[in-house]
């Protein structure tokens, strides 16, 4: 069932980038930041089926040569270059390096709290779409698949489950958990917040 229209996403997207809630995702991170920690930024970016319009996250399967987190579900992204102006600008070169996705493609909503994990790392989420699905070409290097989430799965609390308490997401054949599942849970309790105002106000639109 497709829960968004073009609407509804501009207004669940400014949502989740401003909303004061406490999440999982921070609850997590105050527990594991330091200032040991390096920067890193990934790409949660949102994009339209071809066919059905529904909307789509991007995610990666990392490639089986790489030395760490093989094998494993991600956004595109990765570490912070020192010549990167913001978050955003190293999200979106890594997604491009990545997908080949142009970074010009990409509307910014802006970015989610950060998500530290136990390998070193403060991940900044940026949350991006854009109008079209755009053409990806996977870096063979570092991914070994590139794939769309349906925004509709993501957000529904009740598809997750428990792992080392902390969320994972079965979808198809994909075992998304780690940070990855966190960040995508985010979204699935900022839903739940703001689920009930959006469809009132769709339900306004058409009533």
């Amino acid at each position: 069932m497709m829960i968004f229209n073009e609407d509804d996403l501009s207004d669940f997207l400014a949502y989740c980038v401003s909303v004061p809630i406490v999440s999982r995702l921070q609850q997590r991170s105050q527990t594991l930041c330091s200032p040991q920690h390096r920067a890193a930024a990934v790409l949660i970016g949102i994009a339209p089926h071809a066919k059905t319009g529904a909307w789509q996250i991007l995610l990666t399967r990392r490639a089986e040569t790489l030395r760490h987190h093989t094998g494993q579900i991600a956004f595109a992204g990765g570490k912070c270059d020192p010549n990167d102006p913001s978050p955003i600008a190293t999200a979106l070169r890594e997604t491009f390096e990545e997908t080949g996705i142009s970074p010009n493609v990409w509307r910014v909503s802006g970015c989610l709290p950060v998500c530290c994990t136990p390998s070193g790392y403060a991940i900044t989420p940026v949350l991006a779409h854009c109008d079209r699905l755009p053409e990806t070409q996977a870096n063979a290097q570092e991914v070994a698949e590139i794939f769309w989430l349906p925004l509709d799965v993501a957000v529904d609390a009740s598809r997750y489950t428990s792992r080392a308490n902390l969320p994972a997401l079965p979808h198809l054949h994909y075992d998304i958990w780690g940070a990855t599942a966190l960040m995508l849970h985010y979204l699935a309790e900022c839903w739940s917040a703001k689920s009930d105002s959006i469809l009132d106000k769709r339900a306004g639109k058409i009533g």
